[in-house]
């Protein structure tokens, strides 16, 4: 059995993927195999897949009707991976050359963590001009919490994070109702169930830069958030109330500057834009 299972939804991914994949292949770790779950791609997404696999047959493709990330992610980790560990690349993203062998060491040493993540940088066309994003965090060896998750999350991207097959089975898999922020709402769960969440602070993602939301990805980014804050609750790992409305502000504030990027703001993107203006402590 391979000991990492890599999990790569894709979605229209052809332009992306193949950059992906050769940074998965050029690993200085070579013990993985690679599930692409194909998303219900309208290009030529299952050819690149395809392509590749006959090149290496580490790499498999599964195809299912289009359901989200959350829902590939599930189908590769839950129905397809044999691996102890499940480490997720987004198909627009790059890893370093070392990220496998650094996690391999990290994953094998006493007291090792149930997941890890490390630095992501993102670079808009050029990976070698990749640089930390305005206002991230720097990684580092905290017990991650749910505040952090909620107020800036240093994971930045699931391309970022890896985590033990059986814990992730424990968590019962992303939420599928949600679009986008199923990763928060789901690290939530995580940090509820008592897993050690380790940072690290080499550089070993590269996040493509994502272009203007539109109104619909922004309200699917509100509602995420929410469930995320919803979870909190439930599980009883929510911030105190002010801390709480400070990591709002600063999600409202993130929101209002995707809203007013886009070429036609809706009255609702704009009312996020209002809303994070008002309630942010830092402004624009």
């Amino acid at each position: 059995m391979p000991e990492f299972s890599v999990i790569i939804p894709c979605r229209d991914a052809a332009a992306t993927l193949p950059s992906a994949l050769a940074s998965l292949r050029a690993q200085t770790w070579q013990d993985w195999e690679a599930i692409c779950v194909d998303d219900g791609s309208c290009d030529d997404t299952a050819e690149v897949i395809d392509r590749v696999a006959r090149l290496d047959d580490r790499v498999r493709r599964v195809t299912i009707a289009p359901g989200g990330p959350g829902l590939a992610r599930n189908i590769g980790a839950l129905a397809h991976a044999r691996g102890d560990l499940i480490a997720f690349l987004d198909a627009d993203d790059l890893w370093r050359p070392g990220k496998l062998e650094t996690l391999s060491a990290l994953f094998a040493a006493p007291a090792a963590p149930d997941a890890a993540f490390a630095q992501c940088l993102t670079f808009v066309h050029d990976p070698a001009a990749a640089c930390l994003e305005v206002g991230r965090r720097r990684c580092a060896t905290w017990m991650l919490d749910a505040e952090t998750v909620l107020t800036d999350n240093p994971i930045a991207s699931m391309s970022n994070l890896t985590v033990r097959r059986d814990v992730f089975q424990r968590t019962g898999g992303f939420d599928v109702r949600l679009s986008r922020g199923e990763d928060v709402e789901w690290l939530i769960r995580l940090i509820a169930s008592g897993a050690v969440i380790r940072g690290m602070e080499e550089v070993q993602v590269l996040r493509r830069a994502q272009g203007p939301s539109s109104a619909k990805d922004i309200v699917a980014r509100r509602r995420g958030w929410l469930e995320a804050v919803e979870t909190a609750r439930i599980l009883d790992v929510a911030p105190p109330r002010d801390r709480l409305a400070r990591a709002e502000a600063i999600q409202l504030r993130r929101l209002a500057l995707r809203a007013l990027g886009g070429e036609r703001p809706t009255c609702a993107a704009l009312g996020y834009a209002a809303l994070g203006l008002l309630r942010s402590p830092t402004g624009f």
